[in-house]
């Protein structure tokens, strides 16, 4: 014989199965003993009181004796340091003093059978299902004892029934017990295994988590992981330094702050126009710089919040990242200063060095020989001194942040001519064919000096990068409620590296760089500044080898007849 859980520990690695076991109310031999002797106590108590002769035999004294017995070595006997198949005897024993007291009593008590269902079901419980015959056995021996001391089974046949159905009766339900304990054994030993790998799983996510922890918390920047409803689900010491800084409005939102403001550092930038406020609206928000804070304590911050989606496509968060540019930011504006100073003090010399050429010019005799070559000298001194100004002029409004126009109803067509005009005598020096817009009379409320500026710079590149032979393309229309310009050349075109950063100031592109054109990449960065002004777009589509096409659309005002 052999207790179930422990013979299951034998085959299995780990012994799990046996702490489960253990935690079985049956399986601990207190717990199985408990209800067989307290209704052993009943009995005697109730046939006691009809018949205190036959509690008095020693027969039901020496059974009651072996039950309290049995129940003090169930309770004071470490049995999880003995052999378990000892743990068998002491349900055997429940059986010899179940049928000491049914002998003592001569079977005159019926209840008596009920109280074998507990040793049965113990057995059947707590060991294999080939000791169950045990239990059997030890029915009829209750039963059979009563037989043997009257010498005469009473009831006749019905009494041979009894004393052989009963038994049976208790084997199968013993067999039923075993098969329903062996398959709770089973559930009871997955279950353990489950909450072992839970464990394991909960423990390997806590390790990584304080991984994670401390590797957000070891960068710079601001990290922040948001849910789909834009609760902060992550964040690292940076964001909460950063969302103290922003000193924000409601303790329950701490990411909306009041002391956000835009590039000029002045304008507070409300709580609805924040990236994350539009996070949660659903705009999709690239990088964008925010001052937080106050005073000297102020930090430039580029910001981006990007969306979390799962494989099916479902939205469930966003990432807010942040990186600290107050240093770059400074030296930006720094640079800005500078050259807008210095600019400033080049400006005013230069003003009246081409005033002075004008002066000597106009006094010069166009016959006398000596004259006319001072005149040629000083239109060279003039021109690169133009173009010195133009520089200087691009540099000042580079460092503007925002350009101030100033918009009239003008004729959109007088100011492309003009620009053409100007660049006529270039084109043709280069052997460059400009190919004119053909258009009916179009007004637009515009800045005409800005958006000559614009036209200007356009058509200038089209022609630097166009070789000879090459042609120049200029349209003008209008597209619903926009004014549209495209400026189209044949020339040597861009990269997509090139296009990306167009529009940056002091930019020139690697073709430009390889080729003999001067520039300082300006250009390119005021034209978008001047439009940008005008609310309006301006798009560039070139590939290297196959030209370049700028397209520029400006909201369209025409005056009311």
């Amino acid at each position: 014989m052999g207790e179930q859980a422990p013979s299951a520990v034998r085959r299995g690695p780990s012994g799990r199965i046996q702490a489960a076991l253990r935690s079985m109310t049956f399986s601990k031999p207190l717990h199985a003993q408990l209800p067989f002797i307290l209704s052993l106590a009943v009995l005697g108590i109730v046939t006691g009181v009809g018949d205190l002769a036959a509690v008095s035999e020693p027969g039901f004294v020496a059974g009651t004796a072996i039950a309290a017995l049995v129940t003090i070595v169930a309770a004071i006997v470490p049995w999880q340091r003995i052999d378990s198949d000892w743990v068998a005897v002491l349900p055997m024993l429940d059986f010899v003093a179940l049928a000491l007291c049914n002998y003592a009593i001569g079977g005159q008590v019926p209840s008596t059978a009920f109280l074998l269902v507990f040793p049965v079901i113990w057995l059947a419980y707590a060991f294999a299902l080939h000791v169950l015959w045990l239990g059997a056995l030890g029915t009829a021996a209750v039963l059979g004892l009563p037989i043997i001391r009257s010498g005469e089974l009473s009831g006749g046949a019905a009494g041979w029934s009894h004393l052989v159905v009963l038994p049976v009766v208790m084997l199968l339900v013993a067999v039923a017990v075993n098969l329903l304990a062996q398959q709770l054994i089973r559930q009871h030993a997955r279950l353990e295994e489950l909450r072992h790998e839970l464990t394991g799983t909960l423990v390997d996510l806590q390790e990584r988590e304080s991984i994670i922890d401390g590797v957000l918390d070891a960068i710079d920047d601001t990290v922040i992981v948001l849910d789909a409803r834009g609760r902060i689900m992550v964040r690292n010491r940076a964001a909460v330094d950063l969302m103290a800084l922003a000193d924000p409005a409601d303790p329950d939102d701490p990411l909306v702050g009041r002391l956000v403001y835009e590039e000029d550092r002045t304008t507070v930038v409300p709580p609805e126009r924040q990236l994350v406020a539009r996070g949660r609206a659903g705009e999709v928000s690239g990088r964008e710089v925010y001052w937080v804070g106050d005073g000297g304590a102020q930090k430039a911050v580029l910001e981006s919040l990007s969306p979390l989606v799962d494989a099916s496509g479902r939205h469930f968060g966003a990432v807010l990242v942040g990186t600290d540019v107050t240093a770059l930011a400074l030296a930006v504006t720094e640079r800005e200063e500078f050259v807008a100073s210095v600019s400033h003090e080049l400006k005013t010399p230069l003003t009246s060095i081409l005033g002075y050429v004008e002066l000597i010019a106009d006094d010069l005799e166009e016959e006398d020989l000596e004259d006319r070559i001072t005149a040629a000298r000083l239109a060279i001194v003039e021109r690169n001194a133009q173009r010195l100004l133009g520089l200087i002029g691009d540099l000042l409004t580079a460092a503007q942040h925002r350009l101030e126009v100033n918009r009239n109803l003008v004729d959109v067509g007088e100011i492309v001519e003009n620009a053409l005009d100007v660049i006529r005598p270039h084109a043709q020096a280069s052997g460059v064919a400009l190919v004119e817009p053909e258009y009916e009379e179009l007004v637009a409320e515009v800045d005409a000096v800005r958006i000559g500026q614009v036209l200007d710079n356009l058509l200038s590149n089209a022609v630097k990068y166009t070789p000879e032979g090459g042609t120049v393309t200029t349209e003008v229309g209008v597209d619903g409620d926009h004014l549209e310009v495209r400026v189209t050349d044949d020339g040597v075109g861009m990269s997509d590296e090139d296009t990306s950063q167009l529009f940056t100031r002091f930019f020139r592109t690697s073709t430009a760089r390889a080729s003999t054109v001067a520039g300082v990449g300006l250009g390119l960065s005021i034209t978008r500044s001047i439009v940008d002004a005008h609310d309006g777009t301006i798009e560039v589509r070139s590939a290297l080898g196959a030209g370049t096409t700028m397209r520029v659309r400006l909201p369209l005002r025409v005056a009311e007849d």
